[in-house]
């Protein structure tokens, strides 16, 4: 068969990490990180937890580092927020703490039904069956599991047997056998394919040779989309995209319902006293027309963005005063006033008007 995607075990090295069945989850996986122990993921709930509370407490808009990175991965990615992480992985009764069950909540999150082959390939590690998972070599269609046995008590041989979901066809080692006898320090492979990739089916395997109470572990064979992305992905996906054009549209919606309008106000060469005045030039008032006019009357703002003046005398002191007279939806009034004798050779105004 083409593309084998392979539980994998092989002996002696790979025991200690085979034992921990972090493999097994391969067959549901909808997220695309790389699988971790649950010492790996408990350090890390446990170092944000703890991050994430003492944070809060001095600043809520605080960065996070590499532990909620590293679980963010696990909900879908880095803008997941941390109170969505917190929710996942803290204890609802000290979100200082991680819960007890972050390793399951680890699992079940990135491979939805899988938790419960985890722990049922633990069990079968007691009787010295192990398995790997090669998620590189995964199809949607067929998939190929390595089992392998070496006794622990003296054993020459184990019996392992398969059953399936009908849609499913498995062959061990070529042959149409259902059950396939594994000489201790030796391995043998199940090849199983289906005909129809959208639709969930599983894969069973049990120790049939030692009687009542034996051991069994279920593999969930996820389904997929046309394009050959687990279903379920794509439908978490589609809800975050739905989610998000949401916000989108509240956000501009938000903005949608406030009108901004803004420009610049030039006054240049304007000095001397005029007659009858002896303290504030009055002359240099002026009308701003909005290039529509607002629903409602909009709050005009000013700011002085440059300003050139000298004073006719040492003793004088410089004046330049600006304000906004009189607004209407359609516009506004402004004066430009300064002291007689200050010279204004240039100023600037900057102005933003805003409404509902």
């Amino acid at each position: 068969m083409r593309g084998l995607w392979v539980l994998f075990i092989v002996p002696l090295p790979f025991y200690a990490h085979a034992q921990d069945c972090e493999s097994v989850i391969a067959l549901s996986k909808v997220v695309s990180v790389v699988v971790s122990d649950r010492d790996s993921v408990e350090q890390h709930a446990s170092a944000f937890c703890s991050e994430y509370s003492r944070l809060l407490e001095i600043d809520s808009s605080a960065k996070l580092g590499a532990s909620y990175r590293f679980l963010a991965a696990s909900l879908g990615g880095t803008n997941v927020s941390a109170e969505m992480v917190a929710g996942k992985y803290c204890s609802a009764a000290n979100g200082a703490l991680a819960g007890k069950d972050v390793y399951r909540q680890y699992i079940e999150t990135i491979s939805p039904n899988a938790y419960s082959a985890y722990e049922q390939c633990l069990g079968m590690s007691k009787q010295d069956l192990k398995f790997n998972v090669n998620l590189g070599s995964i199809l949607p269609n067929e998939f190929s599991m390595s089992t392998s046995f070496v006794s622990s008590t003296g054993g020459s041989s184990a019996k392992v047997t398969y059953s399936s979901s009908k849609d499913v066809t498995c062959r061990w080692d070529g042959t149409d056998s259902k059950t396939r006898e594994i000489r201790t320090g030796s391995s043998a492979i199940l090849e199983c394919e289906r005909p129809d990739q959208s639709k969930r089916s599983y894969v069973t395997l049990v120790r049939s040779d030692i009687g009542s109470g034996q051991e069994s572990l279920t593999l969930p064979w996820r389904d997929y989309g046309e394009d050959g992305s687990p279903v379920e992905s794509l439908s978490a996906l589609s809800t975050r995209i739905a989610t998000l054009e949401s916000r989108v549209t509240e956000i501009y919606t938000a903005h949608a319902r406030l009108a901004f309008q803004s420009g610049v106000l030039v006054m240049t060469n304007a000095n001397g006293c005029p007659p009858g005045r002896n303290s504030f030039k009055g002359d240099l008032d002026g009308r701003v027309e909005f290039t529509s006019p607002f629903n409602s009357v909009p709050t005009v703002t000013l700011g002085l963005s440059d300003i050139q003046l000298h004073g006719s005398g040492a003793e004088d002191t410089n004046r330049l005063n600006v304000r906004v007279m009189r607004v209407d939806r359609e516009g506004f009034d402004y004066s430009f006033s300064a002291w007689c004798k200050t010279a204004v050779y240039g100023a600037s105004v900057s102005w933003f008007a805003i409404a509902q």
